[in-house]
């Protein structure tokens, strides 16, 4: 269960800010409309989304990268998500393009802009993208018993339901082991509810 707390922290910690920064330059770029093709760019990264190629290609792809049975695997192949880009695109687009735009007048870069203007302006849909992207990496499941075989590199919810299988008469361990599994997601939340609901609506009601 230790060694399996130290894992799945460091998929968390690691995914949440690998997945942030790629997410956030993609959300970056995808809310420009003057940018050629944005359209065409949007709908190509949203289609798998809806549309994949299911766990065996993913399983080759992951063998062939030599991550099989690697801990990079818990998070280099989760850098994108279509749904967070949409999320952060949805918030980009509620925030005036003439802030950046001053920004690069002043001299500035269009990453500098972003990280220096934008970003300190976009905290609620940065609070939402990191909680969804903390929830999916710390409760890592199907992959973990996947794609790492090895016992001592499973994740915490790996390692709980093995433990609770192997023992059954011990409920008052078990229900501990699920308690603390649950704790950091409900500490999170309750620091960050208020700005995952705003992350989340901003963009749905429009004056």
């Amino acid at each position: 269960i230790y060694t399996s707390t130290l894992i799945s922290i460091f998929r968390t910690v690691g995914g949440v800010l690998y997945t942030s920064i790629i997410t956030g330059l993609a959300s970056y770029a995808i809310s420009k409309r003057a940018m050629p093709g944005n359209r065409a760019i949007a709908l190509f990264l949203i289609i798998p989304m809806y549309v994949s190629g299911g766990l065996l290609p993913y399983y080759v792809t992951i063998s062939q990268l030599h991550l099989f049975n690697n801990l990079l695997v818990y998070i280099l192949p989760h850098g994108f998500w279509a749904f967070n880009m949409l999320l952060m695109r949805t918030y980009f687009d509620t925030i005036p393009p003439e802030l950046d735009e001053a920004a690069i007048v002043d001299g500035t870069t269009r990453l500098g802009a972003m990280v220096r203007v934008v970003l300190p302006v976009s905290t609620p849909g940065l609070a939402a993208t990191a909680v969804y992207c903390f929830l999916l990496a710390w409760n890592e499941f199907l992959y973990a018993i996947v794609m790492v075989p090895t016992r001592t590199s499973r994740t915490l919810p790996l390692a709980i339901f093995n433990f609770l299988g192997e023992n059954r008469s011990d409920y008052a361990l078990g229900a501990a082991s699920l308690v603390a599994s649950t704790l950091p997601v409900l500490v999170l939340y309750l620091f960050l509810s208020e700005r995952f609901i705003e992350g989340m609506t901003a963009g749905a009601v429009r004056g």
